[in-house]
């Protein structure tokens, strides 16, 4: 039997007071009773209790007092939602009038109760249960109460069978989950107070939060949040959940183990037009198990979408291990690679989103960063679509910046993207005045090719009005299209060649350690002088290494050779490569996202590098403080010869140095290049009774410095704020499998990096004969051993196997000799045990009915020809 509370208010009555309803003069009491005949136990309850009737209301625990219903008004409609309300909800509130009590004790009858009893042996049903309990309704001769004068005055007691069939007729075609109060009454979502498992799963539907949390008269917003909250509950308790109902307004599960009777139920309450949960049995009759059939693909795939976002290479193992560590439930191998699947189709997808925004992300940018250039190219297909091909971004702080304060060199460089729209990120890299790193522009381009670095260079020479290249230097490595696109779009530019990248491919012909330190004296060299001399002693070490380092054009990547007034002397791209590091993180996220972390990332970049240079009270910045203090350290040992004009002989050793204070020039160059005076520079000077720090360059200067940084990127808001500019949408280019096998997750090493595998291979290696040390055989096959040392080696080896026959022989016999003694002590421990029990059987008295020593004898040697054979 279900029973569900009933809240009574009795002998009070209704006031209205500023529109305001309220029931006083009252007492309030509580009923239980069975919520299959509601009507019928209310009206036992009331005689029991000797509650006089009246006008009689009701209304649902969570309703306002004003949208009471009287229950004498439309007897058979009010009766089935009182019921209905009963095996719904669990709750009902009663209200019965003051008035109406007095009026029925002057009238000595109850017309206006719309109380109508059914006597024992009717029924009614609905489409849930066949027949409702009969029950029958005595009055109280005290009360002088008839529950039969309590009939609506339509009907009449000659015809109250009549009236019980038509009624079981009506309600064999109800449903109850429809039939729940009228469309016009709003039902708000209530709070349940009855448990601690309830009031959690009430506030988390509020804050729309899914915990697996349950409770009746929980309400969702669409069944889908009712499927995930069951999900979410199968995560948390590991049981083995299935859904056994599945309609469009409808949703029902259950646990799938044997003899188990959790189950809930879900369906759709029209009234207030949510899901509502009206069945719950929370009771588990079976203990969690580790594998679980509604966890399939798809639900891996939403729980570990974010974990291959951060990680792409998250493989199905890792995917399978995880989901056992975080969850404790097993999946199969086909399970975690299915989702593993889905989740790179999901960002797949995301990445088509962002690719449809970016002409919305141009027009953001635009608008909050002024005269920053932003170029999208695509291409079109037959189809008409627009496919992305490149993007390029210059934001207008940084190109002013560079061209008014930083030294005119820029590091340009490549690097590949890490999601799947394949395409390499392209970077031009300023020096500010600290020789620190200071981003121009990036682009995003399908590949690494002519094309594409040709237009990268030609939209970077744009901005940064660099003509045909004559007061610029580019570094970078030695890419083909890299070149190509220098040397169309700025003839007229000095292109260095990154000295690290030379030296790699050098050191792939020859492996000597020694070349490094000698290659690298030859590259740092900063006069035509100490490069000959330094790539002599070069060829002295190895002349087939000097004659290859000789193939590439020293001019691009010795300082020797280097063009004046960029005062930089880097031989090296390391600053571009560095920064591209810093993207690692930014290449594996989605388009719009990656292009928003890189503008963050020079955003922040500027504003803690203007805090620092805000923080340097000198004249000039912190490296060119130190290359300068190193310097006059090295001036100890030279002495100044002076001469006319600002001119200076410097002696060191047993060499001299000519400075030209006037047009800041050095013999060696290295004042030239770096613009830092250099120790012969450093000796004239102070015989000239100067400042050093009058000598450095602009380009050093704390003042250009902060300048630089003073006005960086203005922030740019999220795609929630974006205007849509409209425009033809912008599709994801297709994935191309690249050529060759799949490489595996391990990172490529370089040429030089000590191998993973510590053992030396075969591959490579020519054998050597063991007898002779020649190449070519082996010592069985030695073509230079004697017949006799042949006879010797085979008698030999005839010995060898000899003796080793001899000792497997041994060691069988010394095997079969222990399991004979072991099977001879076995025997005699049984004997033994046999006369022993021979003995007890003479000392007592054996009865007829007991077994004769000769049985037991018998039975002892059956046992010890079964044990022994």
């Amino acid at each position: 039997m279900f029973y569900m509370y009933i809240n009574g208010a009795f002998f009070g009555l209704f006031n209205t007071k500023e529109a305001i309803v309220d029931y006083v003069d009252g007492e309030v009491t509580m009923f239980e009773v069975d919520y299959n005949c509601v009507f019928t136990s209310l009206v036992s309850k009331l005689t029991e209790r000797n509650i006089v009737t009246g006008k009689v209301w009701f209304k649902l625990p969570y309703e306002n007092i004003e949208d009471r219903k009287p229950l004498w008004e439309n007897v058979e409609k009010n009766k089935k939602k009182l019921e209905t309300a009963g095996r719904w909800y669990k709750e009902v509130d009663i209200y019965i009038e003051k008035d109406g009590i007095e009026e029925a004790r002057e009238n000595g009858v109850h017309e206006e109760m719309a109380i109508e009893p059914i006597h024992e042996g009717e029924e009614h049903g609905s489409d849930d249960e066949v027949e409702d309990p009969t029950y029958g309704v005595e009055a109280s001769d005290d009360d002088s109460v008839d529950f039969e004068a309590g009939l609506s005055e339509n009907s009449e007691s000659d015809d109250e069978v009549e009236v019980v069939e038509e009624e079981i007729e009506i309600l064999e075609d109800v449903d109850y989950e429809e039939q729940i109060p009228d469309e016009d009454e709003v039902y708000p979502a209530t709070d349940d107070s009855s448990g601690d498992e309830e009031e959690q799963a009430e506030r988390l539907v509020k804050r729309n939060v899914l915990d697996g949390v349950f409770s009746l008269r929980q309400l969702f917003s669409t069944g889908e949040e009712f499927k995930e909250n069951v999900i979410r509950y199968i995560l948390k308790t590991r049981r083995n959940v299935v859904f056994d109902r599945w309609e469009k307004t409808k949703l029902g599960a259950r646990c799938d183990e044997k003899d188990c009777g959790w189950r809930i139920y879900c369906s759709v309450e029209n009234p207030i037009g949510k899901w509502m949960v009206k069945t719950y049995e929370d009771e588990h009759q079976c203990h969690p198990v580790g594998r679980c059939k509604q966890i399939k693909s798809p639900v891996i795939a939403d729980l570990f979408l974010e974990d291959i976002r951060r990680d792409p290479e998250m493989s199905a193992p890792e995917i399978k291990d995880e989901m056992k560590r975080r969850y404790n439930i097993i999946i199969s191998p086909p399970q975690s690679q299915v989702a593993r699947r889905m989740i790179f189709d999901k960002l797949q997808a995301e990445t088509n989103e962002q690719f449809a925004r970016l002409r919305d992300y141009e027009h953001e940018i635009k608008r909050t960063n002024k005269n920053t250039t932003v170029e999208i190219n695509t291409i079109r297909r037959e189809d008409g679509e627009e496919i992305f091909s490149k993007i390029y971004i210059c934001f207008e702080a940084l190109k002013r910046s560079w061209k008014a304060n930083c030294r005119p060199i820029i590091g340009l460089d490549g690097t590949f993207l890490k999601h799947s729209v394949q395409g390499m990120i392209l970077t031009a890299i300023g020096r500010d005045p600290n020789n620190q790193i200071y981003p121009i522009a990036w682009a995003v381009v399908s590949a690494e090719n002519n094309d594409n670095w040709e237009w990268f260079v030609h939209k970077l020479k744009l901005d940064l009005d660099l003509g045909e290249g004559e007061n610029i230097s580019i570094i970078s490595d030695m890419h083909r299209s890299l070149i190509h696109g220098v040397a169309t779009e700025l003839p007229k530019a000095e292109h260095r060649a990154c000295a690290r990248h030379i030296y790699a491919n050098l050191k792939k012909l020859h492996k000597s350690d020694t070349l490094k330190p000698l290659f690298w004296r030859v590259a740092s060299s900063y006069n035509e002088a100490d490069f000959k001399e330094n790539l002599k002693t070069f060829r002295q070490f190895d002349p087939r290494a000097c004659d290859d380092l000789l193939k590439k054009d020293h001019r691009m990547w010795c300082r020797a050779f280097f063009r004046i007034g960029c005062c930089c002397a880097d031989t090296h791209n390391n600053l571009t490569e560095s920064f591209n590091r810093t993207l690692k993180t930014a290449r594996k996220k989605p388009f719009v996202q990656m292009l928003e972390l890189i503008r963050r990332d020079a955003m922040q970049r500027i504003a803690n590098r203007y805090k620092i240079a805000c923080k340097e009270i000198g004249r000039h910045t912190k490296k060119a403080r130190k290359e300068m203090e190193k310097s006059c350290e090295e001036a100890q040992h030279c002495y100044s010869v002076s001469s006319t004009g600002g001119k200076y002989e410097i002696v060191e050793g047993t060499n001299g140095y000519s400075v030209h204070l006037n047009r800041r020039t050095c013999v060696c160059r290295k004042w030239d290049l770096t613009g830092i005076p250099c120790r012969h520079a450093v000796s004239a000077i102070r015989e000239n009774t100067g400042l050093v720090e009058d000598y450095i360059s602009d380009f050093c200067l704390a003042d250009k410095w902060k300048e630089t940084y003073r006005k960086g990127l203005k922030p740019v808001n999220g795609p929630k704020f974006w205007k849509e500019v409209g425009g033809k949408r912008i599709f994801a280019p297709p994935y191309k499998r690249p050529p060759g096998r799949p490489k595996g997750k391990a990172r490529i090493k370089g040429v030089h990096e000590s191998p993973s595998k510590k053992k030396v291979g075969r591959k490579g290696r020519e054998g050597h004969c063991g007898l002779c040390g020649e190449k070519g055989h082996n010592s069985r096959r030695c073509p230079h051993e004697s017949q006799e040392d042949k006879a010797k080696r085979r008698r030999l080896n005839e010995e060898a196997q000899l003796e080793a026959q001899v000792q497997d022989q041994l060691q069988d016999q010394e095997e079969a000799n222990d399991q004979a003694q072991e099977v001879a002590e076995m025997e005699a421990d049984f004997m033994a045990q046999l006369v022993e029990d021979q003995s007890q059987f003479e000392v007592q008295d054996i009865s007829s009915t007991a077994p004769q020593p000769t049985q037991v004898l018998r039975r002892s040697n059956r046992l010890a020809s079964l044990l022994f054979g």
